[in-house]
């Protein structure tokens, strides 16, 4: 997370195994400004870029889906996620609706938003995100697509795979996605993807 300035580049996280955690990851771009001394300028908008999290297991999901999300003409860049496994639980309740308040100046927690819009990987604001070799499984009925996608330039998902019980939702539903490459999950049996401008 950065949210007072700042640049996160270049980094690489792999091998590694998380059970229980309330969000599997949590990548977020902010913009508090908070100064780090009386009488310094305000700090830009920072950045956040070049990620790749490889070969990592996540099991017992608490409540919060993953985040990959920066703000308006700020994007969140080149992420890659690969070989990643995600259980999480279910919700068969009513889809939440996207919050329109995105909260740039509070800090970015994970506990920001108590609605969680999809049930694997929530995508906004974005550019060149690849989810390679994706795993999910909900423990109990979902209505949330495990994928949602909005104002994303450059979103590839290849070779997922997912699992969940009863009916299926839209796998991957976008909104203002461009440059999209997508193969839905053999297994999946239900629709695939639902783009909008």
């Amino acid at each position: 997370m950065i949210a007072d300035g700042g640049t996160l580049d270049d980094v690489t996280i792999s091998n590694v195994t998380i059970r229980g955690p309330r969000a599997p990851f949590y990548i977020r771009l902010g913009n508090r400004s908070r100064k780090h001394m009386d009488g310094a300028a305000e700090p830009p908008v920072g950045v956040v870029r070049n990620i790749t999290l490889s070969d990592i297991t996540i099991s017992d999901v608490q409540s919060k889906c993953s985040w990959i999300c920066g703000l308006p003409d700020h994007p969140v860049e080149n992420v890659t996620l690969r070989n990643i496994s995600i259980v999480a639980p279910g919700f068969s309740g009513k889809v939440p609706p996207l919050a329109t308040d995105e909260k740039a100046t509070n800090y970015p927690g994970e506990n920001l938003f108590y609605s969680q819009p999809a049930s694997c990987i929530f995508i906004r604001h974005a550019r060149n995100i690849t989810l390679d070799h994706l795993t999910f499984a909900t423990t109990s009925p979902e209505t949330r697509p495990p994928l949602l996608a909005v104002d994303v330039d450059g979103l590839t998902v290849r070779k997922a795979a997912a699992t969940v019980p009863g009916e299926r939702p839209v796998f991957l539903r976008g909104m203002g996605v461009k440059r999209l490459k997508f193969t839905a999950p053999k297994n999946w049996g239900g629709q695939g993807q639902e783009i909008t401008p």
